[in-house]
């Protein structure tokens, strides 16, 4: 759950309480599920009647999906398991009086934003998965492409653009290439979209990008300032956002900024990749591996790799 909570992942999750009337007493194998997963969950709830399940459940999978995705627990009393009710059906719940699964776009920062990256030299894109989860693949690259600003993923939002696109620099973060992480420190505004700023990919937060205004984009407000300082915060869905930001920016290219990341990806792959894929001796290395099956399956196979040091 906790892992979901930080992954914006939807997730159900059901488990089982004691009797509702044995419930405070230490009974046998009573666990306080609801306060123990307050903090990794959108939102949690303990049934004790099981009139109240078919509710429940629909209000656990609407708040699970949206917004920006999380778990849900619904903790259910072995009474409430064992009770028989007159069941008249599910009801899809779609909106819930206390919840506000968006935040309201605010304009005037949608206006700053613009200001912005029309006024940058170096402009610099980082996305992750909130361009995914938000549907908002053809949204994203229209702006990209009107801005012709140079654009790098995190591991968790890869393929919202493809790899080879001409926009596209690399991914970002500890296994990520060696122009989008250097050149972060050099960018004077940087366009974050649907990502939290994860350490992976941040490295020492006392170092990041301290020269570069911020523009950040995401649904959820609680993640604005909470690692890097934002200049400009955009609330709200990039399917909504990214459409208002693209109508108010110029149409640009940025060939003396690009030519930068093509020197460090010369220098990467020189240095690192080739040597990676082509070793002259000693061991087989992951990255010749991967290189000998991809041409063996003519490069129409899916290969899932695990998330350790061979993920590249």
């Amino acid at each position: 759950m906790a892992d979901a909570q930080i992954d914006s992942t939807p997730l159900v999750c059901i488990t089982g309480q004691v009797f509702a009337h044995l419930l405070g007493t230490d009974a046998f194998q009573e666990t306080d599920v609801i306060n123990i997963t307050t903090p990794i969950t959108k939102w949690n709830y303990q049934v004790t009647d099981a009139t109240e399940i078919p509710e429940v459940l629909a209000k656990a999978f609407f708040i699970a999906s949206s917004g920006r995705p999380g778990p849900v627990l619904i903790d259910i009393t072995k009474n409430a398991q064992l009770q028989l009710f007159d069941y008249k059906g599910y009801r899809q719940c779609v909106h819930v009086r206390s919840y506000r699964a968006e935040p309201i776009v605010r304009n005037e920062y949608i206006e700053q934003a613009a200001k912005l990256i029309n006024e940058a030299k170096k402009p610099f894109i980082i996305f992750g998965q909130g361009v995914i989860l938000g549907n908002a693949e053809k949204e994203f690259l229209t702006f990209i492409e009107k801005a012709g600003i140079p654009t790098a993923w995190t591991i968790m939002g890869m393929s919202a653009i493809p790899t080879d696109h001409p926009l596209a620099v690399g991914m970002l973060g500890m296994h990520g290439n060696y122009g989008p992480n250097y050149l972060t420190n050099e960018c004077d505004v940087l366009i974050a979209v649907g990502m939290r700023f994860d350490d992976r990919v941040t490295g020492r937060l006392d170092k990041y990008a301290k020269q570069a205004k911020v523009v950040h984009l995401d649904i959820d407000p609680a993640e604005i300032d909470k690692n890097v300082k934002t200049t400009v915060p955009v609330w709200g869905n990039c399917k909504e956002t990214l459409p208002l930001l693209t109508a108010l920016i110029d149409k640009k290219t940025h060939p003396e900024w690009f030519k930068e990341f093509d020197i460090k990806k010369e220098k990467e792959n020189t240095l690192l990749i080739q040597k990676e894929l082509n070793p002259t001796d000693g061991e087989l290395t992951m990255g010749e591996v991967l290189n000998v099956l991809n041409e063996l399956t003519n490069g129409e196979a899916v290969i899932v790799t695990d998330v350790g040091q061979h993920q590249w």
